[in-house]
């Protein structure tokens, strides 16, 4: 992954990963980037280019928050809040339904929340059982 300073046009920092997997996310005041290639969450800071390997995760689901905060939820409802420039870990818990898997999650940057569509696991009917559950920092 190589960084560039397109006013100057000069790059400012390059990494090797084995696989990208961006997720296309800037924070709102345009300082930190969040990617992750196929084992790590990493957090990118514009202006010092400093590389943050937020944690180890493979889930699809990590989304920014108030400019500073990594959420990742993982796919059994684990949810973990990360500090997104020191990673530290800030807050974790579960999502509140038993029996649910996450299906999908969105950001809701106007009211910085993450809507989080669950799936149930055990009915035959599941692909019609869902709940959503809205997660603000």
């Amino acid at each position: 992954m190589n960084v560039f300073d397109i006013s100057r046009q000069a790059p400012l920092s390059a990494w090797d990963f084995e696989s990208l997997v961006t997720h296309k996310m800037w924070s709102l005041n345009g300082r930190l980037y969040l990617f992750r290639d196929i084992y790590t969450v990493y957090t990118l800071r514009i202006g010092s280019s400093s590389l943050t390997s937020v944690c180890n995760s493979k889930s699809p689901y990590c989304f920014l928050l108030e400019d500073e905060f990594v959420c990742v939820i993982e796919e059994s409802g684990a949810l973990a809040l990360f500090d997104g420039n020191s990673a530290a870990l800030v807050a974790s818990d579960h999502l509140p339904c038993a029996g649910y898997a996450v299906r999908h999650a969105v950001v809701n940057e106007g009211r910085n929340t993450v809507e989080v569509i669950l799936k149930c696991k055990t009915d035959p009917d599941a692909d019609r059982l869902s709940c959503l559950v809205s997660i603000q920092v």
